[in-house]
């Protein structure tokens, strides 16, 4: 008997240039694959956030270039968070971005010697 094997969806998310820069940098020199952490993410705001996650801190905070970007996430999750957000007319490349700066910070603060220390 074969199990019932994952179904995966090819994703594009926009967020801002230097974010995205920055986020691949630093899950890059912590072994983090992309992909994995944004699908993790997107679990977790379906179960445990609101759009209070995002703060209205990215509408109209930056003016920097947006940028396109490709994630293979599972199908389901995406699902479930593309409902979730559309429900609470929120957009998910701002929840998507915010998890970036968020990790990025904190990266930054818990590893001072790799990173450099947050000013």
């Amino acid at each position: 008997m074969v199990a019932d094997q994952p179904r995966f969806r090819r994703c594009c998310f926009v967020v801002h240039e230097d974010v995205l820069g920055e986020f691949k940098e630093v899950a890059s020199q912590d072994n983090l694959s992309v992909a994995k952490a944004i699908e993790q993410f997107l679990a977790n705001y379906i179960y445990c956030l609101d759009p209070s996650f995002i703060g209205g801190h990215i509408k109209g905070s930056r003016k920097a270039k947006k940028k396109a970007f490709n994630v293979r996430i599972s199908a389901d999750v995406y699902s479930a968070c593309e409902e979730k957000t559309r429900m609470e007319k929120v957009d998910m490349n701002a929840i998507v971005e915010q998890f970036m700066m968020h990790y990025n910070a904190f990266i930054k603060t818990h590893t001072p010697s790799i990173y450099g220390t947050m000013d």
